[in-house]
């Protein structure tokens, strides 16, 4: 009975965790949409590039320091000038990482210069 009882705990704290994240990010979100959190440590940023069939790929990763993540989200900066260095999106990539996340943000050239080809 006891280990069904424990196993019963296990299964009921696993998606609790998960909740309580939703709500710490939610409430960290509207806070980065009022503008009064702009509190955001541990956080590294590194740029990374690839060669890939003879064109050069670049994109921000964002992370925490203090531990590894365990998730990743990709966030694509649709069409702006200044692509993945916008600022509400550096500011949003930093906050997920903040909480826990790897953030991959690509430069995405085509969007940069609003060409958007077939190809």
């Amino acid at each position: 009975m006891a280990a069904g009882l424990l196993i019963l705990v296990f299964l009921m704290v696993y998606p609790v965790s998960h909740a309580v994240f939703a709500v710490q990010l939610a409430l960290s979100l509207q806070k980065l949409a009022a503008g009064t959190d702009n509190r955001v440590e541990g956080v590294r940023e590194t740029q990374v590039q690839r060669r890939l069939a003879g064109r050069d790929l670049d994109a921000l990763l964002y992370y925490p320091e203090q531990s590894p993540p365990d998730s990743a989200i990709i966030l694509v900066a649709g069409l702006s000038e200044l692509g993945c260095r916008h600022p509400r999106l550096v500011a949003l990539s930093r906050l997920l990482a903040e909480k826990g996340l790897l953030v991959v943000t690509p430069d995405i050239r085509e969007f940069r210069e609003f060409k958007i080809s077939p190809e």
